[in-house]
């Protein structure tokens, strides 16, 4: 469904709109007719209300050109929709070579609205990159926000349908038979992936990966002994 067609079936009477924050920059709100023509719409779902409010559509898109991706509310302001953007990913220019085959989008940087932390919206973006087809790299450095996220998508991994692995250079992690590691968030040792901070120039709380990637993916793994692509 086009999200012009979703659209038309929220002007039904039982809908209720209501006044869209006024603190966000005024970049991060475009039309329904801007998003179709920049994003394809690959999932919307109900977004849980806070106390006191009605509930609302979010909607994620990724962009024709597969350089971003966003997650955003659809508010009815006037007589217009508009999708109020929550969360803009962009991706490298580049994604990382690798042993998975199959289109690869490499997070490269993430902007989000502070309203939206702890509403699980980065989470619902990633996945729903993952159920498209993509094989979703995490950045070549990642700090205490990107850790976290990526627990929760191996936490969730299982239940979602598809595996977490982790890849340095070009390789992926593979166990002494040669078959490539599902991680499960315990059975590789942190220091393997993360180390925490060791300078002064580093904050306390941040937790830094240098290199070593994880990949969300449902594409099946060739033999060890295939070339990254």
């Amino acid at each position: 469904m086009k999200l012009s067609e979703l659209v038309r079936l929220m002007e039904m009477p039982q809908y209720i709109d209501r006044e869209m924050p006024r603190s966000e920059p005024e970049q991060l709100k475009m039309s329904v007719d801007a998003f179709e023509r920049e994003f394809d719409l690959l999932h919307r779902y109900q977004l849980s209300p806070e106390a006191g409010a009605e509930p609302v559509t979010v909607v994620i898109g990724l962009a024709k050109d597969k350089s971003s991706a966003l997650a955003g509310e659809l508010y009815k302001v006037g007589e217009r929709w508009i999708v109020h953007v929550r969360i803009n990913l962009s991706f490298h220019d580049e994604p990382q070579a690798s042993e998975i085959p199959g289109p690869r989008l490499q997070v490269d940087t993430v902007i989000a609205s502070p309203s939206m932390k702890s509403r699980g919206m980065g989470f619902k973006l990633y996945e729903s990159l993952i159920n498209a087809g993509y094989s979703l790299f995490s950045d070549n450095t990642q700090f205490i926000g990107g850790y976290k996220l990526w627990l929760k998508i191996v936490r969730e991994s299982v239940k979602s349908g598809y595996k977490v692995y982790v890849q340095v250079g070009y390789n992926l992690m593979r166990d002494e038979q040669g078959n490539a590691v599902v991680y499960d968030g315990s059975n590789i040792p942190f220091d393997k992936i993360w180390k925490k901070p060791g300078n002064a120039s580093e904050r306390q709380q941040d937790i830094i990966a240098y290199g070593t990637l994880l990949v969300a993916t449902k594409q099946a793994i060739p033999a060890a002994d295939k070339e990254p692509n």
